[in-house]
């Protein structure tokens, strides 16, 4: 009975590690869903009001020349090809935070009586 119960117990603490897991890939999971919407952020930033905010300036007469010019379209496109492939990880990145949380919590449903059946049965 002594050794039923440990058995059980030892089930008990697996499961609450592995519940200590899912609720980190969790929290992992809403962290980088905030740092998506800051990348998606400046990313809009730079292709809506940065580009904006550049031909306001050629306007006012900085980047006159011509290799001024070219030097901060340059710049810009650059700027532009860095955050769209940051946006670009991060969003793979969340896919697969997501994909893993999933595996994770269809190999441990807690919920069905399986699960407890196969650790109550296991420890007869």
């Amino acid at each position: 009975m002594q050794e039923s119960l440990a058995g059980l117990r030892g089930r008990v603490g697996e499961a609450e590690q592995l519940y200590a897991e899912l609720q980190g890939g969790i929290q992992h999971a809403f962290e980088v869903r905030r740092l998506e919407a800051g990348v998606e952020s400046v990313t809009s930033w730079v292709l809506g009001s940065g580009a904006d905010l550049l031909r306001q300036l050629i306007l006012r007469g900085i980047g006159q020349d011509p290799d001024t010019v070219l030097s901060l379209q340059k710049e810009l496109e650059q700027l532009e090809l860095k955050c769209r492939v940051k946006s670009l990880f991060y969003h793979l990145f969340h896919r697969t935070a997501q994909l893993y949380l999933t595996m994770l919590f269809m190999t441990c449903d807690f919920s069905s009586t399986g699960y407890l059946c196969e650790i109550c049965g296991s420890a007869n």
